[in-house]
């Protein structure tokens, strides 16, 4: 289950990922993130993905490339620091970060959501 929450105060979107995550989900929740939803030039989100549990493999996250694509094309930027506790989970995100291409789109990987955060709110 995907979860998330708008600080319009600091223009931040806290989501949360719970239980089976699949790539269709991934790809639906990118699809909905659109500057009607969330009023920012330049979108700043913290995913804790803690208590996630991947569903798919590594040969599915080139399908995700359209929908970062297209999240990207919405805003000025797109800054997405993502909290890991599991060592796959976190894999995936270095190489979603090592093979991206697209200049204004910027992802990290955490195991500390306090650092994240800090991370986010940097300039």
């Amino acid at each position: 289950m995907i979860t998330e929450s708008f600080d319009a105060q600091n223009g931040l979107v806290m989501a949360t990922l719970t239980d089976k995550i699949f790539m269709e989900d991934l790809i639906q929740w990118f699809s909905n993130i659109t500057p009607e939803r969330f009023p920012v030039k330049d979108y700043k989100m913290l995913s804790d993905a803690t208590k996630a549990e991947y569903q798919f493999s590594y040969q599915d996250l080139h399908r995700s490339d359209k929908a970062i694509e297209g999240l990207s094309c919405r805003f000025n930027s797109v800054k997405i620091a993502v909290v890991h506790s599991k060592p796959k989970q976190q894999a995936y995100s270095e190489i979603v970060i090592e093979k991206n291409r697209i200049g204004n789109y910027n992802q990290r990987t955490f195991s500390v959501k306090e650092i994240a955060m800090e991370w986010l709110m940097k300039a």
